[in-house]
């Protein structure tokens, strides 16, 4: 199952991020700027950043992402 999860540099999206990897699961990780990812300390398989306020940075981000 491949999951991304939006905002995975802000406090909830780490301890989401954190809960998916003890339970076996590595996610993508989507955040606004690239510093945001040096705050993770799990493991993400892609690491996207993207202005989510610009839809053409948004276009094919959840191309096979089932959640």
């Amino acid at each position: 199952m491949k999951i991304l999860v939006a905002g995975a540099g802000g406090l909830l999206g780490r301890e989401i991020v954190a809960c998916l990897n003890r339970r076996g699961i590595v996610p993508d990780g989507l955040a606004c700027r690239e510093k945001e990812f040096e705050l993770i300390q799990s493991p993400l398989g892609r690491k996207l950043c993207v202005n989510v306020v610009n839809p053409a940075q948004l276009e094919g981000v959840c191309k096979g992402v089932d959640i």
